[in-house]
């Protein structure tokens, strides 16, 4: 007997433009960012967040709100038992899935909680428009190249066409949570609560409901 429902890539993958509804998305999404502050607050990073490790409660157990991350097969440890933070190695290999890994993974740099959230905000846009740019490319650096355009170091109109492309359809709060999360560097700590407020107050203010879920 299975211990949790099932997960969301089949679930996102029945729904017409394989998205789900605003109110669904949003709410998966912070969820997620609750789950990963939970995870990040032990001192871990999970390293491969994507819809695949990523599953609804069983209905028998009336747990269909309910999202569970799931596949710590790949997660490591970034902090040490006094609380401070382990230095990063000068490279390290890529780890995680293609489309929705963090840049840091593409050119080969040490995971950070940064990187967690960038690979949530992935998922979050592809959950609720149904793509990515880099959408049916299967080639690994042109996905990183996607990724690298919203780089410092790039030109203005580069990076700008970037962000555009990446949240076509999203919220301009989906720009907002970005720009926080590209800013951050490798030792900061996600305002994991003021996402989840901005999400949550989209929500409101649109008078979207957020349940019931789309499987329910």
């Amino acid at each position: 007997m299975s211990l949790v429902g099932p997960g969301l890539d089949k679930l996102v993958k029945a729904r017409p433009g394989r998205r789900f509804s605003p109110g669904t998305a949003i709410g998966v999404s912070i969820q997620m960012v609750n789950a990963l502050r939970a995870l990040h607050g032990i001192g871990y990073l999970h390293r491969d967040i994507k819809p695949a490790n990523t599953t609804t409660g069983r209905k028998e157990e009336g747990e269909q709100q309910i999202i569970y991350v799931l596949d710590f097969g790949i997660a490591r440890k970034f902090m040490h038992s006094d609380g401070s933070l382990m230095r990063p190695r000068e490279s390290a290999r890529f780890r995680g899935t293609p489309r929705y890994a963090a840049t840091s993974a593409h050119i080969k740099r040490e995971y950070a909680r940064k990187d967690d959230m960038e690979s949530w905000f992935y998922m979050m846009v592809e959950i609720y428009a149904g793509k990515l740019p880099w959408s049916g490319v299967g080639d690994m650096d042109a996905i990183g190249q996607f990724k690298e355009a919203r780089l410092p170091g790039n030109q203005m109109k580069v990076r700008t066409d970037a962000v555009r492309a990446l949240v076509a359809g999203c919220p301009e709060e989906f720009i907002t949570i970005l720009r926080h999360i590209d800013e951050m560097r490798f030792y900061g700590r996600p305002d994991y609560s003021w996402i989840m407020k901005m999400l949550r107050a989209y929500l409101i203010e649109n008078k979207i409901p957020e349940h019931p879920y789309d499987w329910e």
